[in-house]
């Protein structure tokens, strides 16, 4: 597979990790690979509810949504599958597991098990041949 790491993450899908792209060049990728590429940053968000909360808002899933883990699931795979083109991608700023502190080593473990469903509803879709990317440091 020929190309940069990010061309090829977006090629393959799924979630890949690693230093943040530029900005510019995440959404040239997303583009190139007929997918809508959306920012979520989750910076200050220390706790699954506020990640919930910035991932809900940049997605803007429905009023109703569960601010759970499950209804993450539900909520990103219909949208991905709604959307017209080949899928989406997602670049994660602000990861908790990026700074230092206690704030940040709160958000660890909620981080981390937005990111694990985040990895199965990419996986999921790619049997619908649908595409959910997620870089995520």
């Amino acid at each position: 597979m020929a190309g940069t790491p990010l061309e090829r993450a977006m090629a393959r899908g799924g979630v890949a990790r690693g230093p943040a792209p530029e900005l510019a060049a995440f959404l040239r990728a997303a583009r190139a690979q007929g997918l809508r590429g959306v920012v979520v940053d989750l910076g200050g968000a220390a706790s699954k509810p506020a990640m919930l909360r910035r991932l809900a808002e940049a997605l803007a899933f429905p009023e109703d949504f569960g601010m759970n883990l499950d209804a993450l699931n539900d909520s990103l795979a219909d949208l991905v599958l709604a959307e017209e083109g080949a899928g989406l991608a997602l670049l994660l700023t602000g990861w908790p597991a990026q700074g230092a502190g206690a704030a940040a080593a709160r958000g660890r473990p909620a981080a981390e098990a937005i990111l694990a469903v985040l990895g199965e509803c990419a996986s999921a879709l790619a049997g619908r041949k649908r595409r959910l990317v997620v870089l995520a440091p």
